[in-house]
């Protein structure tokens, strides 16, 4: 998915290379979710269970994506 990918770019350069283990392994745990659900919850049409809730995933779905110049 386009949209995602771009979203998920900037929020790789903005965060990334500041996580600790911990943090790298909660980003991969959310890799693992299937892209419409990342998607929706970012657009705010659903929320991810307690289970999938995260630190990282928090981080995620607060960022504000920036459309390039």
């Amino acid at each position: 998915m386009r949209e995602l990918d771009l979203y998920m770019q900037q929020f790789t350069d903005a965060h990334l290379a500041l996580f600790d283990e911990r943090e790298l392994r909660e980003f991969e745990a959310v890799l693992d979710i299937p892209d419409q659900n990342v998607f929706d919850w970012i657009m705010g049409r659903d929320e991810p269970s307690q289970e999938q809730r995260s630190e990282v995933l928090d981080l995620l779905l607060s960022f504000r994506y920036a459309a390039p110049r």
